[in-house]
């Protein structure tokens, strides 16, 4: 019923991961080369771009998928969803979970990083990480570590009740 209502609405179906990934991969393409060709093309572009199946970690991409079905949860954490993007050959920005206990692992995880960076609290019980002081932007690397343990603290105050998963450390996208 709920597919022949998205087919009715023109939104597209799939009935596997990987041809929703394909098809987002082709959809990410078709930007970019939009932009290459003309930043406002005058005649439509039609292609197919189709991630090679060597880019593609299938079995890390099920074992993310396992994992998030085993624990009965039906959304990824963005950790996750930037590990299955990665798996399926999406390029992303670097990117690292810290978990607490890892404390002492931090300045070594952090060297690999670019100059400026995101901090977000990892919590599948925090809906709204923002509202808990759960996220943190353009952080300078050298600050990071500080700004994890403050982070940590905050969200402890404000959502006791949560389980808390650590915290994703990502390179800042460039503007714009």
């Amino acid at each position: 019923k709920g597919e022949k209502f998205l087919i009715r609405k023109k939104i597209p179906v799939v009935r596997f991961p990987e041809d929703g990934v394909r098809m987002l991969s082709a959809v990410a393409r078709f930007s970019e080369i939009s932009r290459e060709v003309s930043p406002q093309p005058s005649v439509p572009l039609t292609f197919s771009f189709l991630s090679p199946e060597s880019l593609i970690d299938r079995p890390r991409a099920e074992r993310i998928l396992r994992d998030v079905r085993t624990a009965h949860r039906n959304l990824f954490s963005p950790f996750e969803t930037l590990e299955l993007l990665c798996a399926y050959g999406f390029p992303t920005p670097r990117f690292s979970r810290i978990t607490e206990g890892e404390e002492s692992k931090t300045s070594d995880i952090l060297a690999s990083f670019s100059d400026r960076l995101a901090l977000k609290i990892l919590s599948n019980d925090i809906s709204h990480k923002t509202d808990v002081g759960g996220v943190l932007l353009d952080v300078p690397r050298e600050q990071a570590a500080e700004g994890i343990r403050t982070m940590l603290n905050r969200v402890r105050q404000m959502a006791p009740q949560a389980s808390l998963d650590g915290v994703l450390v990502m390179n800042m996208a460039p503007p714009g």
